[in-house]
């Protein structure tokens, strides 16, 4: 933390309440759309071993702190494919295949990414030149290095009707074009549906049951207004359904469940483990920054189009990571050289 990042301790002026030895310092957005109006709009899947940590990495070791996912990696390959098909994901499979596939990655066969790959950016291309087939590198024993196009949520064609991506490099905080996919995308089209109405202004408050267990009654929210830089908020209101889901991140859902008290008064919703709101994860990320000694035209094209992927399958145990190179303006985020 910097000299100036006092702020986040303070209750009047940090929207949350840090309390842990180390500070949350990710950012979230709470408008329609949510993060997906800053996401970078890389489009990774997991890999076999990412659902098998605890064998992959940490067998024989009781500490070690990662569990298995209760699914398999198969039951995902058809979530995935909806998944990609609604965000707009460019991508060469083959490419993919032929990079990866030795770390775990796979895909059913003949299928196909709804677009193809977006050109690489001068930087990507140039790291690529100095690393790709480089045994040892960083490092990472006998390892040979290849630099990966990332399959991306923006497009390298028309595709739902949306532009192709213009190179704008304004991927953060959003794209000017929608060239990247962000969730008012899914949004537009579920209201175009005339079956979904979306609240402005609107936090839900509580979730209503009677008991553990018990089915959920509904939910009660408030609307909120400024006038004159004075905020008032509306008296409950209660919405009733069959089916409620609960998509509010992981600090305003647990928020959520935890001030949403039984009616019979033995607790909270959803909390009989107590482990709602505990165990909060942050995105861990390392840069470093190198400058290259001949002009590789930064801001040209998205923030990032390829990445050192094969180093998310890197055997040696509690070890697996990803590495990415990203566009910046003197040289090449990451290489340190």
């Amino acid at each position: 933390m910097g000299n100036d990042d006092g702020f986040i301790f303070d209750p009047n002026v940090s929207y949350l309440l840090q309390k842990g030895p180390q500070p949350f310092l990710s950012t979230y957005e709470r408008v329609a759309g949510g993060t997906t109006w800053h996401w970078l709009g890389t489009s990774l899947r997991f890999l076999k071993n990412d659902f098998r940590m605890k064998d992959a990495y940490g067998a024989g070791n009781p500490d070690y702190p990662l569990k298995n996912w209760p699914i398999q990696d198969t039951e995902m390959l058809p979530l995935y494919a909806r998944a990609e098909a609604e965000i707009g994901v460019s991508a060469t499979t083959s490419v993919q295949e032929t990079d990866l596939a030795s770390i775990g990655l796979e895909y059913p066969d003949g299928y196909e990414y709804p677009m193809p790959e977006l050109p690489l950016s001068v930087v990507d291309q140039t790291v690529g030149e100095f690393v790709n087939g480089t045994d040892g590198y960083f490092g990472f024993g006998d390892q040979s290095i290849v630099v990966t196009p990332t399959p991306a949520g923006r497009n390298s064609q028309p595709y739902a009707q949306r532009r192709v991506c213009a190179g704008n490099t304004n991927c953060i905080p959003i794209c000017p074009i929608q060239a990247k996919y962000d969730a008012t995308v899914t949004m537009s089209n579920a209201q175009s549906t005339g079956n979904v109405t979306v609240l402005a202004q609107s936090v839900v408050k509580r979730v209503i049951a009677q008991s553990y267990g018990a089915p959920v009654t509904g939910v009660e929210y408030t609307t909120w207004k400024t006038e004159n830089g004075v905020l008032t908020q509306s008296d409950p209101v209660t919405v009733t359904a069959k089916i409620y889901v609960i998509a509010a991140h992981a600090i305003e859902t647990p928020k959520l469940l935890l001030l949403s008290d039984l009616g019979d008064g033995s607790g909270t919703v959803a909390n009989s483990s107590d482990q709602v709101g505990r165990n909060l994860m942050d995105h861990p990320l390392y840069l470093s920054w190198s400058l290259m000694n001949q002009q590789i035209y930064g801001f040209r094209g998205p923030l990032t189009t390829a990445g050192i992927e094969i180093l998310a399958g890197w055997a040696l145990p509690r070890r697996p990571c990803r590495v990415a190179g990203r566009d910046r303006q003197r040289g090449v985020e990451l290489f340190e050289r």
